[in-house]
């Protein structure tokens, strides 16, 4: 089964020999489905060559969607596309649309930097946005090519 592991900029392909190292709360992805998962054990040896992963939907289906009123930046680029603004609880959050598809519109950032992120970038929602409007407007936005570089 193909896993993947959020980290600061996108989702990343987990390997076979490396998911021993995933951490309670780190976030995946796992298969065909986009909705993200939090681990909330380290993973379980069951032998034979399978490992169990614990884990719970990482944004719950009642999670209120977080609105830094304080940007107009950040509201704008969610509605650019169709994202919501995810508070992780650790002093960080992300654009994305981990309700349905799994899309990254931002990499994960501290508050205050994603807040500038955004106000930085405000014309790539735009274009964004202009380039896929019917798609926002039916609430079935596509992926964004990430630009904001790579780290794992």
């Amino acid at each position: 089964m193909k896993i993947e592991r959020l980290a600061r900029d996108g989702w990343y392909p987990v390997s076979p020999s490396e998911m021993v190292n995933l951490e309670p709360g780190d976030i995946i992805r796992a298969g065909d489905n986009p909705a993200p998962k939090r681990i909330t054990s380290p993973p379980n040896d069951c032998g034979n060559g399978r490992l169990e992963l614990k884990a719970e939907p990482a944004i719950p289906s009642d999670a209120p969607v977080a609105v830094n009123l304080a940007s107009d930046a950040v509201a704008e680029a969610m509605d650019c596309t169709c994202g919501s603004m995810t508070d992780f609880g650790d002093g960080t959050g992300i654009l994305a649309d981990f309700a349905a598809t799994g899309n990254l519109y931002s990499p994960r950032l501290p508050h205050e930097e994603l807040k500038a992120f955004c106000e930085e970038h405000i014309e790539r929602y735009r274009a964004f946005f202009d380039a896929n409007r019917d798609a926002v407007e039916d609430g079935n936005p596509p992926p964004m090519e990430p630009w904001w570089g790579e780290s794992r």
